[in-house]
């Protein structure tokens, strides 16, 4: 079964999508207090899928395919386990509305996203719930987004998913209830497209299903009652990332920014964004979101990359970091200070954070360094540090590209 959707990629990403929209929808269905039955149904139903694919051919709409059997298997089981979860008949179940206060967010995965950012949880616990149970991001994946030990992720899983099931506070989605979760709902959409967009493991460079997922959830939220600034903001960055698509790669390699064919970014995707920061500028809110647009709008508009105002960028970068206490975004914002032309500041940035915990399994913290040492003449450092992010890097095209940077050195 591992072999057969090692060797069909696109099998393999049908299933992690159904996966988390099938334990969606049972979980909106069932309540959270049956997630482990919803888990074990929808679990049930793609390995019987699988086996049927593996043993004959892949039908033409294996999403379809699947979810209707899928639908087939969960009724199968419901009506096995219908004294356990006290229905009586499950044909004339109505889909009412478990949480009768959720206004428009009707789709499912939206809906279980909520439930997971639950204010009595920490934030990272709220998020390593949504990322498992809505985006069907496992253990693994979540602790490479977080920067945290796999063993860590995994055991937090288990107590978590624990709580969901025995609390009864947890489905506390009044008004204010909902309100007071959004802000994480966004955080997770946010880790949900970095997953995609730059995947830490396997030999994609983007995975694109996870983008327009996370672009489709982001939009459904901001054309929702609880819509903020800050999801248009997010919905306008996520449409900039993804613009620059078509030009990121080619066979199989990674181009860098500079060397990008800017006449193959998609224009709609950048008018689309256009109009989500339109929208989110109707407050005086600034949220991360803003400023990492803001951002992107900047290479947006530059026609070539030397006509890239790193200044602003800088500057932009600058407020983020304020803002956020990130030292990924310190990161960022060495880069864009050596491409503004000041590599000793760029280099004092990431001498103040090489002792953060995060740093030793970030590639991107060692590549940055690396860059910002040739610049400064430092060579031997920087072959170091190119080696050490080589070494991290998980994901295979961005290891070829750092491998090949690291031969030109010498």
């Amino acid at each position: 079964m591992t072999q057969f959707l090692k060797t069909n990629p696109g099998i393999h990403t049908i299933v992690r999508r159904e996966s988390a929209r099938l334990t969606a929808s049972l979980v909106r269905y069932l309540g959270h207090h049956h997630l482990t039955l919803a888990e074990d149904v929808a679990q049930d139903a793609i390995i019987k899928a699988l086996t049927t694919w593996e043993k004959g051919s892949i039908p033409d709409h294996p999403d379809a395919w699947l979810r209707q059997v899928a639908k087939n298997r969960a009724i199968d089981i419901l009506r096995r386990k219908a004294r356990e979860i006290e229905m009586d008949q499950l044909e004339e179940a109505t889909g009412e509305q478990l949480i009768t206060e959720f206004h428009d967010l009707e789709d499912p995965e939206l809906r279980l996203l909520y439930l997971c950012c639950n204010t009595s949880l920490n934030a990272e616990d709220q998020m390593v719930l949504a990322l498992n149970l809505a985006a069907g991001f496992v253990a693994r994946d979540i602790a490479k987004l977080l920067l945290k030990p796999h063993a860590t992720v995994a055991q937090r899983l288990v107590r978590l998913k624990q709580k969901l099931r025995s609390a009864d506070d947890l489905t506390d989605l009044s008004l204010a209830g909902v309100s007071r979760r959004t802000d994480t709902v966004l955080r997770s959409l946010y880790l949900m497209f970095c997953a995609g967009y730059l995947p830490a493991s396997g030999d994609q460079l983007v995975r694109t299903d996870i983008v327009w997922e996370s672009l489709r959830l982001a939009e459904l939220l901001a054309q929702s009652n609880e819509g903020d600034a800050a999801s248009f903001a997010l919905c306008a960055l996520f449409c900039l990332q993804a613009s620059r698509f078509s030009a990121r790669s080619y066979d199989g390699r990674l181009i860098p920014l500079p060397e990008q064919d800017r006449s193959l970014w998609d224009q709609d995707l950048i008018e689309r964004a256009k109009c989500h920061l339109q929208l989110s500028t109707q407050t005086d809110e600034i949220s991360r979101y803003h400023l990492e647009a803001a951002i992107a709008i900047e290479h947006a508009s530059a026609d070539r990359y030397e006509s890239t105002n790193w200044g602003r960028i800088s500057t932009l970068y600058q407020q983020l970091e304020s803002i956020t206490k990130s030292p990924t975004v310190t990161v960022s914002l060495a880069l864009a200070m050596l491409y503004n032309g000041d590599p000793d500041g760029a280099l004092s940035r990431l001498t103040a954070i090489k002792d953060d915990p995060t740093m030793h399994q970030y590639a991107t913290y060692y590549a940055a360094l690396a860059e910002v040492q040739l610049k400064i003449g430092a060579h031997k450092a920087a072959h170091a540090a190119q080696a050490k992010a080589a070494e991290l890097q998980g994901n295979a095209v961005l290891k070829a590209y750092l491998d090949q940077r690291y031969a030109s050195l010498h």
